[in-house]
């Protein structure tokens, strides 16, 4: 500052200042873009049919701690859905829970057959989610009564979404399914040809939906008809997300590296690749022009959307497991160092950590408070 007179000081600082708060502004703002009008009767995976993991609530910039924990007999892998002050989630002990989101207690479970990994979807009064005995179950979201159940004959880990009275998932039989939300209506199959193990997501009248062969479908939601296919240099390991015209798809391959891919709706060409140095197994989140995906390496990472720029990374001490969430400026995810982190979603700086004990699966947020399960059988609500 010496070198300059005091005129060219005061300018500088002026314009500093004014940097500074054009920053702060841009901070603030971070996850209205791409924003999806939220539907205040569908609580799923992903926040919105999109799956673009923006959450429209109260951040918690600063915790306060564990409110409550509520402990199941195994791994807590599912992302809980949260609907009238109920959180709903499934269990490696093969049960569906509903626990009161005030107090942390149970108010009802449903016993299935196998180990539950789909994550539970909440429309209308009923939770949808799979099994890996191959039932798919539809439940009275109060009190735990079964309305139906659909078999496919093979493990079911896709996460439904539910439409305009249809609910739609994927398959280790290699089908997509189309099925009516109230009855169980078997409407239309598709066909992939190899394990569909991740969930699908909704844009414009049309699913997305990607298998083990490195395909991405896009099917007419209507007819199950196929509307064009994507193919990929590796095996989808996550369920695509869809914002701005633009899809976003991450896969493994057999090097244990994995690809974020940007690819354009309309002209259904690739617009960027991104190479990330580990192998990923959690869907991206999109908001702010930016696109957040972590990797086993322990890092999320923060993308350009329209270049595939890095913008920044954030190291974490384990594999990240975790799909990140959006809520204003803050981007939550857990961490398998036992860790659940927020950053800020702009600059990549850490705001907090909670330290959980255990492997910590993909969050989900509601009224101020975080909810996500460990691999100790543990929920934890976070406020």
């Amino acid at each position: 500052m010496q070198r300059f007179g005091k005129s060219a000081q005061y300018l500088l600082l002026g314009c500093l200042l004014l940097f500074a708060l054009i920053a702060c502004q841009r901070e603030d703002s971070a996850g209205e873009e791409t924003a999806v009008s939220p539907d205040p009767n569908l609580s799923l995976y992903g926040g919105n049919i999109q799956r673009t993991g923006v959450y429209h609530t109260k951040a918690i910039r600063e915790s306060e701690g564990v409110k409550w924990q509520f402990q199941t007999g195994d791994w807590i892998f599912t992302t809980p859905a949260v609907q009238n002050k109920t959180v709903y989630f499934g269990s490696y002990d093969g049960n569906l829970y509903a626990v009161d989101t005030n107090s942390g207690t149970e108010k009802w479970h449903f016993t299935t057959g196998d180990i539950v990994i789909s994550s539970p979807a909440v429309a209308d009064g009923i939770v949808y989610f799979g099994g890996m005995d191959g039932n798919f179950y539809a439940l009275d979201a109060s009190n735990g009564t079964e309305r139906w159940r659909f078999n496919v004959g093979a493990a079911i880990t896709s996460s439904p979404v539910v439409w305009q009275n249809r609910v739609y998932f994927g398959s280790d039989d290699g089908n997509v399914y189309a099925i009516a939300a109230d009855t169980g209506r078997e409407i239309w199959r598709f066909n992939t040809g190899a394990v569909v193990a991740f969930s699908p997501a909704i844009y414009q009248n049309s699913l997305y939906i990607g298998n083990s062969s490195g395909t991405l479908y896009v099917i007419d939601l209507d007819s199950g008809e196929e509307q064009w296919r994507f193919q990929t240099d590796g095996s989808v390991s996550a369920g695509p997300v869809i914002a701005d015209d633009t899809i976003f798809l991450v896969t493994a391959d057999p090097r244990l590296t994995g690809r974020l891919y940007a690819i354009d709706t309309n002209s259904q060409q690739l617009l960027w690749l991104f190479q990330i140095p580990a192998e990923s197994y959690a869907p991206p989140a999109v908001a702010n022009g930016l696109v957040y995906v972590a990797g086993l390496d322990g890092f999320l990472y923060a993308i350009n959307t329209k270049n595939g720029v890095e913008r920044w990374r954030f190291a974490t001490g384990g594999p990240i497991f975790s799909a990140p969430i959006i809520v204003e400026n803050m981007v939550y995810f857990g961490g398998w160092d036992q860790y659940l982190y927020a950053v800020n979603a702009v600059t990549g700086r850490e705001q907090w950590r909670l330290w959980a004990g255990s492997g910590v699966s993909s969050p989900v947020i509601s009224d101020g408070v975080i909810y996500v399960g460990s691999d100790q059988g543990v929920l934890f609500a976070i406020h």
